[in-house]
């Protein structure tokens, strides 16, 4: 048998599928214990195996882990050092990356030229004597030279010099892409260096959670590519989970409709809603590299569109912005309360029709975890205040005012938010769904007095408010699937983000247009995964002329595409010259061969791009590997300068063959 997981940011799904039969045998799902993983993640063991031991044999993981952590910034600190590069560089185009939120970037001299060649030596004695004061500011570092791609020797030797100082993780660039953009390849070194105690802590706590129950399956993590890797490789590489749940989220509803040519998948999930495109039952990637929030790596992943809209998106209605939704996940008001009888028995006692309450009242603050010893001290006077209040009990955001003395007072939530410490609760779209009846897990009567409470301040009664948030969410997602349409159509891409589009399509979504009817058609079905689907994709093809569908299980749709996923490793190698002799060498520059004919020389790459992608394969975790080799047309190669052709090898196996 085989279990897939998708450790996801509100929710942690799972399904137990029998390897032989093909079959779903159990799914569940429990919440996103961010405090401890490993308690979550035995809670779903036990729910879909609560024998020990047992004959898994295979588990597969995709998880939000990486993505989050870039989101919400939650990094130690990491030392930078670029060869070949300036201040000036990094100030000119280091915010394009992210690179502007590394400010501890050491610049060091020596350099390479474009072909790689050693141009300026550095001084090795002078950088070992600053690295060892250097370094004792720093958990971790990346190192990048310009054109390390083409040659390693600056990357790797600086690396030695800091791994015979400190016993701290150190990331070079060369080892994690061949991406010609230099800073791009910075980002991903930086990303990996800062993400590698995480997802270590994150396999530990699911091995610890599999060896109390006596399992010992081979393990494999699912690629922002869709495709899958070992759990060794990915430990050295976890950069490359970036975006790990949204790609078997389409994974997974590949597999639950397997007909399904060409669609477009909407994953609704707790923090956020994601939209991609399947492309004649293939998901479409994007070549030049994942974007998370400011940063811009170079690591291959699904294309990918993303809204800050989930289950557990807070709901806002201010008099200034009537009613609108905020900026992060919180803890919905239903869910909260079964945690804190002291709360629910506030809500139930709450007169929500004759009070004078203000909004604040509704907004809730709990204590996460408490701040060590050395981050307690640096807590200011109301911070430390507001950790000691929050430990008795949750307090209202009112409250919290009153007990500190004055409602303008800053009392540093979004801080003690921000580091973990305290976590927010308030109104939200699961709410809402407990209200309606749509979704029960927490306690319904306080969602009611919530939803009563925000309809009175924006004069409405309750059913009209739920179907008005309701109506929201649909035209939100309906906006962000045909966005992703248009993006899609080379001839509409420059403006996909322009205002005139927004003015269309909030036309179109219009119910009441007098003189015009405007509604997209598109020969792509619509398809949704997530808990929320079957509520809200019926609702967003009403805006749209397309076919809809939501397949069984889609709620655990991120976890079946998990253990769907197959090991796929690619080379290219490229040859040059208009005339003798000819080139060969990798696409990233380095040279394997010069060959007097053109025949040798296409002998010669089909060979390397061979032993190149089976040597990545293995890396991967691979066994059993179909390979092909083919020669690329020169009409399908932008043009560049000598360029004869390209021989692109692929080596490839099903995550199952890892197991037979």
């Amino acid at each position: 048998m085989a279990i897939g997981i998708d450790t996801g940011g509100t929710y942690t799904d799972g399904v137990l599928i029998d390897i032989d039969k093909k079959e779903m045998l159990k799914t569940a799902k429990t919440p996103t214990t961010h405090e401890d993983l490993r308690i979550c993640i035995d809670r779903l063991l036990t729910d879909l195996h609560p024998n020990k031991g047992g004959n898994i044999a295979l588990l597969s993981l995709s998880t939000t882990l990486a993505t989050n952590a870039c989101v919400e910034k939650k990094f130690r600190r990491c030392g930078l050092i670029l060869f070949g590069s300036t201040d000036k560089d990094l100030q000119a185009y280091g915010r394009s990356v992210g690179l502007d939120t590394a400010p501890d970037t050491f610049f060091a001299k020596g350099g390479l030229d474009m072909s790689g060649n050693l141009c300026e030596e550095p001084d090795w004695p002078e950088f070992e004597r600053h690295m060892m004061q250097w370094q004792k500011g720093f958990d971790c570092f990346a190192i990048v030279s310009k054109w390390g791609m083409k040659n390693t020797i600056l990357e790797m030797t600086a690396k030695k010099i800091l791994f015979d100082l400190c016993d701290k993780p150190i990331v070079c660039g060369c080892e994690l892409s061949s991406e010609l953009n230099y800073l791009c390849r910075a980002v991903n070194a930086y990303l990996n260096a800062q993400l590698s105690p995480v997802f270590a802590e994150f396999m530990d706590s699911v091995k610890q959670s599999l060896a109390r129950r006596g399992m010992y399956p081979q393990i494999c993590i699912v690629r922002g590519d869709g495709t899958v890797m070992s759990e060794e490789y990915a430990r050295q590489k976890p950069v490359q989970t970036l975006l790990s749940g949204p790609a078997a989220s389409v994974l997974g509803a590949v597999a639950l409709l397997p007909a399904m040519q060409n669609a477009v998948v909407i994953d609704i999930g707790g923090t956020t809603s994601d939209v991609s495109i399947v492309e004649n039952g293939a998901v479409r990637i994007c070549e030049t590299g994942a974007r998370i929030d400011a940063f811009q790596t170079s690591t291959k992943a699904i294309d990918i569109s993303t809204a800050l809209l989930g289950g557990d998106t807070e709901i806002v209605a201010d008099l200034k912005n009537g009613i609108h939704w905020g900026e992060g996940r919180v803890w919905p008001l239903s869910m909260m309360v079964g945690r804190y009888p002291a709360v629910k028995e506030y809500f139930a006692a709450l007169d929500v029709d004759h009070g004078a309450h203000p909004m604040e009242d509704l907004v809730f603050y709990c204590l996460h975890k408490e701040p060590g010893a050395a981050a307690g001290s640096a807590l200011n006077e109301t911070e430390q205040g507001t950790i000691q209040l929050l430990k008795d009990c949750p307090q209202s955001l009112g409250a919290l005012r009153k007990r500190f003395g004055h409602a303008s007072v800053d009392l540093g939530l979004g801080y003690l938010e921000t580091n973990g410490y305290v976590r927010k609760s308030a109104l939200t779209p699961t709410d809402i769904m407990h209200v309606r009846g749509d979704f029960i897990s927490g306690d319904r009567a306080t969602a009611e007095k919530a939803v009563r409470f925000y309809a009175d301040r924006c004069g409405c009664d309750g059913e009209s408010f739920c179907a008005m948030i309701y109506e929201m969410i649909a035209q939100k997602l309906y906006k962000l699937a045909v966005k992703k349409l248009i993006t899609a159509e080379p001839s509409l891409f420059a403006i996909a983000d322009s205002a005139e589009i927004d003015r269309l399509l909030d036309f179109s979504a219009g119910k009441s247009n007098r003189y015009l009817h405007l509604k997209f058609n598109s020969d792509f079905s619509l398809v949704g995964i997530g808990a929320p689907a079957g509520i809200f994709i019926p609702r967003v093809a009403d805006y749209f002329d397309v076919s809809c569908l939501v397949p069984p299980n889609a709620q655990v749709g991120n976890a079946v595409g998990a253990i769907l996923g197959e090991i796929l490793a690619k080379c290219e190698v490229e040859i040059r010259g208009s005339s003798q002799p000819y080139e060969v060498s990798c696409v990233s520059g380095e040279k394997i061969e010069v060959c007097t004919t053109l025949t040798d020389a296409e002998a010669v790459a089909s060979k390397a791009a061979r032993k190149g992608v089976l040597k990545e394969f293995y890396k991967r975790g691979g066994v059993h590997p179909v390979v092909t080799v083919e020669k690329k047309n020169l009409e399908a190669i932008p043009f560049v300068s000598s360029l004869q052709s390209v021989f692109c090898a692929t080596a490839r196996c099903s995550i199952l063959d890892m197991i037979s």
